[in-house]
């Protein structure tokens, strides 16, 4: 059972390790919380800036440092890899495994996402998706489930979904 981490890497109230701690229980399988270093991250965009600078780099780096503590100190650890996470992560994996990760929703994070379903499947590892990447959970939103007719305005979004801080707003 793998917990791949990609942008929340908190260990208190982390939808992946939630999940897979719940899903390692009924499968009575371990758990390897693994992050992947992705090289594409630390490249330079077409504008020719760095995509992720200095600061953000050591932040990360930081940010990594105090999760892998912070695993060991409740017993378990986290493995940290350096390349492409849809090579890395399948060769990590026997068959029969599954990956549980949070649904990104970038163009790139799709790519990797898809790119590495197709490793997984040809290796017989299951994939499995976590929502956690926003304020509130998008089940729970008064809005179809595409989301396409939440509104752009945050005051008509914040009057939908707490109704008891309603406020009046011009609509443009």
């Amino acid at each position: 059972m793998c917990a791949w981490l990609r942008n929340d890497l908190r260990l208190h109230d982390n939808p992946v390790l939630h999940r897979a701690s719940l899903a390692a229980g009924e499968l009575h399988l371990p758990v390897l919380p693994v992050y992947v270093l992705d090289p594409r991250d630390f490249q330079k965009t077409r504008h020719g800036s760095l995509k992720t600078g200095p600061i953000r780099a050591r932040f990360l780096l930081e940010f990594i440092r105090v999760l892998k503590n912070n695993l060991r100190a409740i017993g378990s650890d986290l493995l940290v890899r350096i390349g492409l996470p849809e090579e890395v992560i399948p060769s990590l994996l026997p068959a029969g495994s599954r990956v549980i990760t949070q649904e990104e929703v970038t163009s790139e994070e799709k790519g990797v996402d898809s790119r590495m379903q197709q490793q997984l499947a040809s290796a017989g590892v299951a994939w499995e998706y976590c929502w956690g990447s926003t304020l509130f959970h998008r089940d729970d939103l008064p809005y179809s489930a595409d989301l396409k007719d939440m509104p752009d305005v945050f005051t008509h979004f914040k009057n939908a979904v707490a109704p008891e801080l309603r406020c009046p707003c011009n609509t443009v």
